[in-house]
């Protein structure tokens, strides 16, 4: 969003609930998991991030978090990623190659080919991520390859995407410096144990000399894993952040147009709106097993249609004693129809609910247009969707209706 700073907002989202240091040392365990680990903790970012880019004020849940869903949300997310992570070695490769003729062909690249190439990978790596975030958002993997509406958003805000660029690589380097410390001081006692094993190793054998050496490294590799996870949950919150000013709310299918471009009148409403109306104790969404609809005020009736809300408007959704603002950004496309397969709120489960010490991070449903909770539909239907993929709910989610509108 034009108006944020990207870093200072996602930090507040991270850091708004008690207990908000345990997620990163929940993550960071998940880390030392091959392959899955990656995947939990992508697709635990990611779903995060979704809901924050419904304009949901909401931070990370802290239990009851459904790891499947987590998987397959980080599936996804490399699914679409790999493709462009090829494409772009692609592109450096084709720049370096007149120049890697030696048996040592790196040696001879020119510093400045070298910097450009890296600043060129830097970038690629944060475009990755809107595509990655926009599959999530619709739940569709598809959505991640269409170029033409991933265009269309940097398009409409290019300073906003090299100022988030920019703070996603501040926030590296001071990473990089914070962990440089304690690896400069494992130098030292790595030379401190190359003079001192010989004496040692003849008095308490070299595993006791090398013992210390090893804890420093473990801590080293913990405190690495720990940067990771914060990285990957800052750097995807902020792209979410990003996405908010193009009205995710009223997105379509994946095929249609972005919403018009929003007035600085109304991003400033918007921004206000959300200032007075935040979510408290974190956002959850609604249980697996649902599908989405617009968000709204749900009625008694599990299945009653959904009006949408008026343009600018802060609406919320109710369980229990638990109620969750969600602040729209412009007007909904098009009303949810009485009989004709709209949309609905179910009875128990509702779009984001404020657990009093969780946090959000939903996973969707297949769809093709972001979608909120409703009655599942008929089979063959397209939209994105919004559920809760850290609720443990178990099942699968139905597709969200194709009615033109996202859902939560």
């Amino acid at each position: 969003m034009k108006s944020t700073a990207y870093f200072s907002h996602a930090w507040s989202l991270l850091t708004k609930d008690k207990g908000w240091f345990k997620v990163l040392l929940i993550l960071m365990l998940w880390s030392f998991v091959p392959v899955v680990g990656a995947l939990v903790v992508t697709g635990y970012a990611l779903e995060w991030a979704r809901l924050v880019s419904w304009n949901v004020e909401g931070s990370p849940k802290q239990k009851n978090i459904d790891v499947t869903h987590c998987i397959k949300s980080g599936w996804r997310a490399l699914v679409v990623a790999l493709p462009w992570a090829l494409v772009a070695e692609l592109l450096v490769f084709a720049l370096q190659a007149p120049f890697l003729t030696s048996s040592h062909p790196y040696d001879d690249l020119p510093l400045p080919l070298t910097i450009v190439t890296n600043v060129l990978l830097f970038l690629v790596g944060v475009l990755v991520a809107i595509p990655v975030l926009r599959a999530t958002i619709y739940q569709d993997f598809k959505a991640g390859f269409q170029l033409n509406r991933i265009a269309e958003m940097i398009r409409r805000d290019v300073k906003g995407f090299f100022r988030l660029a920019g703070t996603m690589a501040l926030l590296s380097i001071c990473v990089t410096l914070v962990l440089a410390i304690p690896a400069l001081l494992l130098l030292a006692l790595g030379a401190f144990y190359a003079f001192a094993v010989a004496a040692t190793v003849a008095y308490h054998g070299l595993s006791g000399s090398m013992g210390p050496l090893f804890a420093s490294l473990a801590v080293f590799v913990l405190l690495s894993m720990l940067a990771a996870s914060f990285m990957s949950l800052m750097n995807y919150v902020m792209v979410g952040l990003w996405m908010r000013q193009f009205d995710v709310m009223s997105w379509g299918t994946r095929h249609d147009p972005l919403p018009p471009a929003q007035t600085s009148a109304q991003l400033a409403a918007s921004a206000a709106l959300a200032a007075a109306s935040p979510v408290p104790g974190g956002a959850q969404g609604p249980a697996q097993g649902q599908t989405d609809a617009p968000a709204g005020e749900p009625p008694d009736d599990a299945c009653a249609p959904l009006e949408p809300p008026p343009a600018g408007q802060a609406t919320s959704v109710h369980d229990g004693d638990q109620v969750v603002d969600v602040i729209p950004l412009g007007v909904a496309t098009s009303a949810a129809p009485e009989d004709d397969g709209a949309p609905a709120v179910p009875g128990d489960d509702v779009t984001a609910t404020a657990p009093e010490d969780d946090a959000t991070a939903t996973i969707p449903k297949d769809g093709d247009a972001p979608a909120a909770p409703c009655v599942p539909p008929a089979s063959g239907v397209d939209g994105p969707t919004l559920d809760d993929p850290l609720a443990g709910a178990s099942g699968e989610t139905p597709p969200a209706p194709d009615d033109g509108r996202p859902h939560i």
